[in-house]
């Protein structure tokens, strides 16, 4: 289902507009259609902030609080703003989502 961010948008015909978050604290805001994968708008801040053909490793996590997941390639972004939007109304929450762009480290079991 829709969120109500994505009604609006929808509405209005506009894309879907979301700030993503660096690890530095910086930010920068992206327009995205609602059926837009992970892996689509990790491609797409790579080209934005300019970083070479060939950087992997990168991904989007789903920030909330003191909860952080690493989004798989395939999942659709309006979607998971919908999956926040509908528990932090069930829970009378003020915290927002955050989208963050980092590196993945993968580290060799012992």
């Amino acid at each position: 289902p829709p969120s109500q961010r994505e009604v609006h948008c929808i509405i209005r015909r506009r894309p879907i507009h979301e700030r993503f978050y660096f690890m530095d604290g910086q930010f920068r805001a992206l327009e995205f259609n609602s059926s837009a994968t992970t892996n689509e708008v990790v491609q797409m801040i790579i080209n934005r902030i300019g970083l070479k053909k060939g950087c992997d490793g990168f991904s989007l996590y789903e920030v909330f609080g003191q909860l952080e997941r690493n989004m798989l390639p395939t999942e659709k972004l309006a979607d998971a703003i919908f999956k926040w939007e509908k528990y932090s109304r069930s829970m009378g929450s003020t915290k927002v989502l955050k989208l963050t762009f980092k590196k993945r480290l993968f580290l060799r079991p012992y």
